[in-house]
């Protein structure tokens, strides 16, 4: 199941029991600024994360696919065409979707996967897209710390050819931990790279 199913610890691909998440308020003291609102500078404690509504599916698919558009060059029109037909049947049924909103408007999104076969608390992060506008604002970082909070180990999948992405997780903490060169999520032919967080214990 595409976004469902992610990483042992061993890096094998585990059946994956995704369960919901609790939304809350993800407090920071750094400002955020989206221009597509020309909104002023409000605090990032003052802005939600928080889960999805059915009724924002069709909201998080235009994230999406604008933040694709802006982001990956490699992908054709008919490849994201089909992710996206994929993406309408997957993600209703997906159980751990948060938003980040600003004046009842969403800017971004993230998948959130668990699989509670897994001795130690490990999440998946199967999405993460922002706005490209509302991208260097402090979302995507706000989102990873959320997903770090909640877990002692984070693993993601990024496409190597999509450096700004592979660099901004760089610097988030993530190492790289295997290349998957035949496993796209959707049997694409673009490989993509498994990159893995862990808490440090000695904190």
């Amino acid at each position: 199941m595409p976004f469902e199913a992610a990483f042992r610890s061993d890096g094998s691909r585990p059946r994956a029991l995704v369960f919901p998440l609790s939304g809350a308020w993800f407090s920071n003291t750094s400002s955020f600024f989206c221009p597509r609102t020309r909104s002023e500078v409000f605090p990032v404690k003052q802005m939600p994360i928080r889960e999805a509504k059915p009724t924002e599916i069709p909201d998080i698919l235009e994230i999406w696919e604008i933040s694709v558009r802006g982001s990956h060059s490699f992908l054709n029109e008919d490849d994201i065409i089909f992710i996206r037909d994929q993406l309408k049947e997957i993600l209703p049924g997906h159980r751990g979707l948060f938003v980040w909103e600003e004046n009842s408007l969403l800017r971004g999104f993230m998948g959130l996967s668990a699989n509670r076969d897994d001795e130690e608390s490990v999440l998946y992060v199967d999405m993460l897209f922002v706005l490209p506008e509302c991208q260097n604002k402090g979302i995507g970082t706000a989102f990873l710390n959320y997903a770090k909070n909640r877990s002692t180990r984070v693993f993601l999948e990024v496409n190597p050819d999509n450096s700004s992405a592979v660099k901004f997780y760089e610097s988030r903490g993530f190492g790289f931990f295997r290349r998957n060169p035949d496993d796209h999520p959707f049997g694409l032919p673009y490989p993509v790279n498994v990159y893995s967080w862990e808490k440090d214990s000695s904190r």
